[in-house]
């Protein structure tokens, strides 16, 4: 059975899949009793440290601020969150994987276990 390659790639990309002890590759095929390890990462969590930056405040009260903004602040926030959401995108994706190849791996399982009850009913019919 082969491995979906655009999964194995995904996962291969993030150096989180082996196959029988050796980083996985797309064009891999899956047999019986081959070893896949995936190793899905934790959810990143970022600590946003605030940084002490003399702001132009326009306008205050106890609802709104207006503040002229430097230029460069906002891109800042910006690729942050970009980064954690690619991150977690990343996450999601490996989970689905490692779910993929688990039923790939169930279904190996059930072909093996068919393969040798057909072998020993064969072995069966030409010892009687």
């Amino acid at each position: 059975m082969a491995v979906d390659p655009s999964s194995v790639t995904t996962v291969e990309r993030c150096h989180h899949a082996t196959l029988n002890g050796k980083q996985a590759k797309p064009s891999a095929e899956l047999r019986p009793g081959d070893a896949i390890h995936l190793e899905i990462p934790e959810p990143v969590s970022v600590e946003v440290v605030a940084q002490d930056i003399p702001l132009d405040v326009l306008y205050e009260d106890e609802h709104l601020i207006v503040i002229n903004k430097a230029s460069g602040l906002e891109n800042q926030a910006k690729q942050l969150q970009t980064n954690l959401a690619e991150k977690e995108k990343e996450r999601v994706v490996l989970q689905q994987n490692l779910s993929d190849f688990e039923k790939q791996i169930e279904q190996l399982k059930t072909q093996s276990t068919q393969a040798a009850k057909e072998r020993d009913d064969y072995k069966n019919r030409i010892t009687t």
